[in-house]
């Protein structure tokens, strides 16, 4: 029947022979039973229609393409004689193609033509009148013309993403291949409803035809071509409340058909685009971290992986300290590699699974490199733009989509997006990490302080790979998350522009389509707290603590206390405490101790350059270079040249005793040198 046919080209499966064939044979009985019980007749022949093989150049199906194929017009203008014959070929359609060079087939055509006319005129579809004139031109033979067949498309990148989507959405369900399910999509008289937002996807594409954004490649091959003609972009803008991707791009300047869609098909390396959603947000969750928590940003060895800071610069103000916040502000890796270590990477990996990374390679990314964009396969825009979105979305990811619904020509849908939404943060710990990725725009060294926008909320992370060859901008407002990837298909180092390119398409875009939308903060949940956090430790603060700030926290991760602060004098010459006679022989340096570090004491890193400090920072040993007063010093240089003297005259057996003599006078004045005057290592002084 028709609609096992259906079935069979639905399904695809082939198997006739032996127990495969009469198993396949039984389940489309079965699946065709159950179709024609869910549709109607004339559904069931309107999907027949729609996918069967026409033959063709291509390995076409649906009669819409035959139409055009065969006769260069549409089905629905075909005359009676090109109807009976597109009916009458598909038992064997290359059987009958009028192109075929190697053999005439033009009375086989005309045969088959006229058999479906009586067919039609015996079964009262068509009078005596009309089978008369149908047949007369088939006998005069059927006016083919061969129509241009092309599956590109000058569609937007959007509606290229559309139809992907749906299109990969069939396979799945209907368990068929790519190319019926095409051709399904493209000749069944559907209607599907796009999620763009046409001011916005205009706006998109206008940026996206720019001439300033397009550098000539100049990297050849071992060939001597060019590596890339070009530079590339993708860029991605997400409603993260609904999940509906509102605008993309997927490449520079001018569109030409169904092209490579760099905001969903491609996958680079994200550098530190990565740091707020597989470290900050995760650590967060953890109680790993929080806004406050410092780290001694310097060369570190994390084990045979020694990672380097941009331009090697660390440390900021003349300290090496800083706090996560300022970490991200200035993009830099040390922070980012040792919240990794403590979190590890395997729970890093975990929920950016959660956020819907489609590239993880579970092993080879399961290392401290993860932390800065180390990834095997890389990441979308599209899955930036995702993830980017959940933090934005107060720690609910919504799996994206560029449809609501498909609808038949009945009126009936017969399809929605298969999104699912995840809970993968608090929303205590989605404010927190909103407020740490807005430090980028609004930190006096911010990395990206030019994508502010007036009147809004901004988060913004930049990301940057080894030799500059992908650069990135990640971020949300109150109402979009967008994420813009820039670079070549080929990696080659991205040069000529004063600003970070994919920042530049990322601010002009968000900045314009924000323009008439109202100003808005990110609102603030329950079980957010306030308070006094010592700058210097990250930890809370006690009444010794000088330098202090307020900073927020979830209600339920606090830091711990502070463990004071002290003063002491060091000598510069032996780096000990020094003595009260010090001064006279060098210089003395004050030390500040009882800053003790919370996370520089895990012991899970070790500074490349080493440190001779206790865990508080206070250095216990005591100078034993300058013991007693310059005056005596030399009071006892006299007195052993004159011991000396003396012994030598005296034959050397008096030498142990004199020397035993000059020792005592030494420990006596060292002794009475320092019974009162050396200061307490474990007393603070002011």
């Amino acid at each position: 029947t028709i609609t096992q046919q259906l079935v069979k080209n639905i399904t695809d499966d082939k198997d006739t022979k032996g127990l495969a064939g009469i198993t396949r044979k039984i389940k489309e009985w079965a699946k065709a039973y159950q179709v024609e019980r869910m549709i109607s007749k004339d559904q069931i022949l309107e999907l027949y229609l729609n996918i069967l093989f026409i033959g063709g150049e291509g390995n076409l199906h649906g009669v819409e393409l035959g139409a055009e194929y065969y006769f260069n017009k549409s089905a629905k203008d075909l005359s009676l004689a090109e109807c009976a014959y597109m009916a009458g070929i598909n038992s064997s359609p290359m059987s009958y193609n009028p192109f075929d060079s190697s053999k005439d087939n033009s009375e086989k055509i005309k045969t088959k033509t006229k058999t479906v006319l009586k067919k039609m005129k015996d079964l009262g579809y068509i009078n005596q009148e009309e089978y008369n004139s149908a047949v007369a031109e088939a006998d005069s033979g059927l006016k083919f013309n061969k129509g241009k067949i092309t599956s590109s498309s000058n569609y937007s990148y959007h509606t290229d993403a559309v139809l992907d989507q749906v299109i990969n959405q069939v396979m799945q369900e209907k368990g068929i291949s790519r190319e019926l399910a095409e051709n399904y999509i493209y000749s069944s008289g559907l209607t599907i409803y796009s999620t763009v937002d046409s001011s916005v996807q205009s706006r998109v594409e206008e940026e996206y035809q720019k001439d300033k954004y397009i550098k000539s490649g100049k990297d050849k091959d071992t060939n001597g071509n060019k590596k890339n003609e070009h530079t590339q972009s993708g860029m991605a803008v997400i409603d993260y409340k609904t999940g509906n991707v509102v605008a993309v791009a997927g490449g520079l300047g001018s569109k030409q058909g169904a092209g490579w869609n760099r905001a969903t098909q491609m996958k680079k390396q994200t550098g530190s685009s990565i740091k707020m959603i597989a470290d900050i947000a995760p650590a967060l969750e953890e109680k790993i971290i929080t806004p406050a928590t410092v780290y001694a940003d310097e060369k570190t060895d994390f084990g045979n992986y020694t990672p380097k800071n941009d331009k090697d610069k660390y440390g900021i103000d003349n300290s090496k300290y800083m706090n996560v916040r300022t970490a991200i502000a200035l993009s830099r890796n040390i922070p980012a590699v040792k919240i990794m270590k403590e979190l590890t990477p395997k729970k890093s990996l975990s929920y950016l699974k959660k956020m819907g990374f489609s590239a993880l390679d579970e092993k080879k990314d399961e290392v401290p490199a993860l932390a800065i964009g180390g990834m095997t396969n890389g990441a979308s825009p599209l899955e930036m733009a995702a993830a980017y979105g959940t933090i934005a979305n107060d720690g609910v990811y919504i799996t994206p989509t560029f449809y609501t619904k498909v609808v038949d020509s009945s009126g009936n849908t017969v399809m929605t997006p298969n999104q699912e939404e995840t809970r993968v943060f608090s929303e205590q710990t989605a404010y927190l990490a909103k407020s740490i990725n807005m430090e980028p725009v609004t930190n006096t060294h911010g990395t990206a302080k030019y994508c502010a926008i007036k009147g809004m909320d901004v988060a913004a992370k930049t990301g940057t790979t080894d030799n500059s060859c992908d650069r990135w901008l990640c971020g949300f407002t109150p109402y979009y998350a967008a994420a813009t990837w820039f670079g070549y298909d080929n990696n080659e180092e991205v040069t000529g522009f004063a600003q970070n390119p994919a920042g530049q398409i990322w601010s002009s875009i968000m900045t314009d389509i924000h323009k008439n939308l109202e100003s808005k903060k990110f609102e603030q949940p329950t079980g957010i707290v306030k308070q006094t956090v010592c700058k210097t430790t990250g930890c809370l603060a006690t009444t010794s603590c000088k330098d202090t700030y307020e900073e927020i926290f979830a209600s339920n991760a606090l830091p711990e206390k502070c463990q004071g602060h002290g003063s002491q004098q060091i000598c510069s010459e032996s780096n000990k405490v020094a003595t009260q006679y010090c001064s006279q022989y060098t210089s003395v340096r004050t030390n500040y101790f009882g800053s003790v570090i919370p996370k520089e004491q895990l012991n899970l890193w070790k500074p490349l350059n080493g440190s001779s400090t206790s865990k508080s920072g206070k250095i216990t040993e005591v100078c034993d270079l300058h013991t007693k007063p310059k005056s005596q010093d030399k009071t006892k240089n006299n007195n052993t040249e004159n011991t000396t003297n003396t012994n030598t005259k005296k034959n050397e057996t008096t030498n142990t005793s004199g020397t035993k003599n000059a020792t005592n006078i030494e420990n006596k004045n060292t002794n009475s040198g320092s019974s009162n005057t050396t200061p307490d290592p474990d007393e603070p002084t002011e």
